[in-house]
């Protein structure tokens, strides 16, 4: 992200109140949304403390940093406007270790993923189509679970812990995730082809009982591959528009537009 920057060497009170905003929009310690908020609550009253002082006999110059002085926080300010905007889960969890923690949150992604396998097994299980399933089922669960895991440790990350420093890592992993399932499935669906065909050469008369077998056994692997890929799409989706939108109501409360650098995080 890049500020408007004032002439070279300028030390006036537009360019102090610029580089101000500029390390709160880039304040780790708040979400992005909370910055956007502060950013345009202090740029209104950047531009009407100032006029106020002006009418009142006070020069530019002293009027704009007198606004400054008044308007951005700093030091013990800061602090304290740092904590109200924290996420209320932060607020919950302060009295715990950090390290506890984080280890509270891992069981629970472990924990969510396992119920998430034991779903689509159930499912399949219910429907009779475990009984003789695709050796390349099993990956293709496994992948899927694990995008869905990952959509799911990103929207906590995001949106229950308000943990947006480099918001769009991880974004196109699930991506590739759920490309991933999607191409397990079908190649999974031609090799059982390929197999299927080689017994068909040796026992040519059990072809139609051979075939009805692998169009059902087919049919449950590439189902599975194909709905555990549109989840993760849809996922991807929400994640990505949500990230955008927050992006670009920051740049726009900072009169910015989104630098190259970071689309590509």
């Amino acid at each position: 992200m890049t500020s408007r920057e004032g002439a070279p060497g300028a030390s006036g009170p537009s360019t102090i109140a610029e580089r101000s905003l500029s390390d709160l929009a880039s304040n780790p310690g708040l979400p992005l949304p909370a910055r956007t908020r502060i950013v345009k609550e202090l740029v209104d009253d950047l531009g009407g403390l100032p006029r106020r002082l002006v009418a009142e006999g006070r020069s530019p110059d002293e009027a704009g940093r007198r606004a400054a002085e008044v308007v951005l926080p700093a030091g013990p300010a800061l602090q304290e406007l740092e904590e109200l905007a924290r996420p209320r889960y932060h607020r919950l969890l302060a009295g715990f270790e950090a390290r506890r923690v984080r280890a509270a949150e891992r069981a629970a992604l472990a924990v969510a993923t396992l119920l998430m396998l034991g779903l689509a097994g159930g499912t399949l299980l219910r429907t009779g189509l475990l009984t003789a399933p695709s050796p390349y089922l099993w990956p293709v669960l496994g992948v899927g679970t694990t995008t869905l895991a990952t959509i799911l440790a990103k929207a906590f990350k995001l949106w229950i812990k308000g943990a947006h420093h480099r918001p769009r890592r991880g974004l196109r992993g699930i991506a590739v995730l759920a490309a991933l399932t999607l191409g397990l499935g079908c190649a999974g669906a031609l090799l059982d082809l390929v197999s299927l065909a080689g017994t068909l050469e040796t026992t040519p008369t059990e072809g139609a009982e051979l075939l009805t077998a692998w169009l059902v056994r087919e049919a449950a692997l590439v189902s599975t591959a194909i709905i555990f890929a549109l989840s993760g799409a849809l996922g991807w989706l929400a994640l990505h528009a949500w990230i955008t939108w927050v992006e670009q109501a920051h740049a726009e409360a900072l009169d910015l537009t989104p630098s190259p650098t970071m689309e590509s995080k």
